[in-house]
């Protein structure tokens, strides 16, 4: 289960917001597990024994208070269930430390250093001997 994308939605008349909240909705739901009863489950339960997400900047369609806090309170949520590998890409500085709190995640940085190519003076179709 992934969501990756912020678009609107004109045929549906859905803000980029309200899409975001469906899809995070449906992930959710989709993980939602039952608690063991002596009764049979309905067909309208499921138990998921586990699963994958991978959610990439929720809230980027609104205020960034409000992302923080909708953030944080999926990773929290999504932090409780048992068997849920939850990879959750975000700008939020603050949302690691407060994920870490969890006892089951754990808060990684991914940083990249660029340099220029050596090659970037050349005019496209050469080699470097002919330079």
């Amino acid at each position: 289960m992934t969501r990756l994308s912020s678009n609107d939605s004109i045929e549906l008349n859905a803000s980029s917001f309200s899409r975001e909240m469906e899809e995070t909705s449906a992930i959710l739901s989709a993980v939602a597990t039952t608690q063991p009863s002596a009764a049979a489950p309905s067909k309208k339960q499921r138990t998921r024994t586990s699963a994958l997400i991978i959610i990439d900047e929720l809230g980027r369609s609104t205020t960034g208070t409000d992302a923080l806090a909708i953030s944080f309170a999926i990773v929290e949520h999504l932090a409780a269930l048992p068997h849920v590998f939850t990879l959750f890409a975000t700008h939020f500085t603050g949302l690691p430390d407060a994920a870490i709190s969890a006892p089951t995640a754990a808060a990684y940085n991914l940083a990249a250093a660029l340099q220029p190519r050596r090659d970037a003076a050349r005019a496209p179709g050469t080699t470097p001997e002919a330079a």
